[in-house]
Order: structure tokens, then sequence, then C-alpha cells
């Protein structure tokens, strides 16, 4: 699983990312907004969700992407 430089301020994405807890705590946690069957988890600055996340590739995990958000909570 590789990381850009760019989000080097971020840790690294979980390999086995669990779900959130309620409420959720700052971290990697999978992804709320995923559709069924998706794969991605996202980064939880502690606050609120972020844009970042990281999808399921094959066996990997992508580097950290950019995803919006649902306009609800954005």
């Amino acid at each position: 699983m590789g990381r850009s430089d760019k989000y080097s301020f971020l840790p690294r994405p979980e390999s086995f990312p669990l779900p959130p807890p309620d409420p959720p705590t700052e971290g990697w946690w999978r992804d709320p907004y995923e559709t069924p069957g998706g794969g991605s988890q996202r980064y939880h600055d502690g606050t609120r969700w972020t844009q970042y996340a990281s999808l399921r590739a094959m066996r990997n995990w992508t580097d950290i992407v950019e995803l919006p958000l649902p306009e609800n909570d954005a």
C-alpha cells in the first residue's frame, strides 16, 4: 500500500479497517458512505468525516484519494 507525499500529514490507511465506533474517533474506518459491495475506508479527523479515502483494489488498498462527501455532510 503506497502513500503519496501529498498526504504525508495523514496516518497510513489500515490493512483491515473496522467499522467506526459511535461516535467516531480519529482514524481510518470503513467508509460509512460506501456503496453496498464497495470497499473503501475513510479518514475521520476526530471531529468529522473527511474527503480522504483509500479504495480496495484486488489484494491491496490504493493510495489515498479524495472523494466528495454526501451533500448533507459536506
